[in-house]
């Protein structure tokens, strides 16, 4: 079925993320997105000049949405410490629309840093700045920076493998990530009102 309407670049992407969380990076080829768009080549090759812009452009397009956005939402609440953690809990929980993949595309991407030096190395850095966000948030709440630190890690790990078990189990990673938070933030509580 060939579209009626003209294709932007932002529907080649949308393709290339549903094709990478079905099919892997290997599913991500002209032929079977225009087939997935109803589109010709020739459309695909106005918006890129190869299958590997259109991949740096889905790469950036993950880095975009999926952590400077929810940062920069976060940022803008301006909350409270403890208060942004749990809007940042709301934000990361949301699920990604289907046309983008669905709750397939983080682990897909993360597959894809395995075999992609380029993408590794995004990844690499993309988790380290999401890493780094949450700690500031945990500094916030009064923890020092070493404790704050390790908590993020926790925090963030169990956020990566939640969106793993999303995938085949019918899991609420609000819920899970909010009890995470609760007894990270018990640290608080046991260091009482000392230094």
């Amino acid at each position: 079925m060939k579209t009626t309407t003209r294709l932007g670049p932002d529907d080649w992407i949308k393709a290339g993320f549903r094709a990478l969380a079905k099919g892997g990076v290997s599913a991500i080829r002209v032929e079977s997105l225009g087939r997935d768009l109803g589109a010709s080549k020739g459309s695909f090759y106005w918006h890129f000049l190869d299958l590997n812009a259109l991949k740096r452009a889905m790469l950036m397009a993950w880095v975009q949405g999926a952590t400077v956005e929810i940062s920069h939402f976060v940022e803008q609440l301006k909350l409270p410490a403890h208060e942004a953690l749990q809007a940042l809990i709301m934000a990361i929980s949301i699920i990604p629309d289907a046309e983008l993949g669905g709750v397939g595309i983080e682990p897909a991407i993360r597959d894809w840093a395995r075999f992609d030096a380029d993408v590794s190395e995004t990844v690499t850095k993309i988790d380290k700045d999401r890493i780094a966000f949450v700690s500031l948030l945990f500094i916030g709440t009064g923890l020092p920076a070493d404790i704050a630190q390790k908590n993020a890690e926790h925090f963030y790990a169990t956020f990566i493998g939640l969106e793993h078990l999303r995938i085949t189990c019918d899991i609420n990673i609000a819920d899970a990530m909010t009890r995470t938070l609760t007894i990270l933030l018990s640290e608080i509580a046991s260091r009482g009102s000392g230094p």
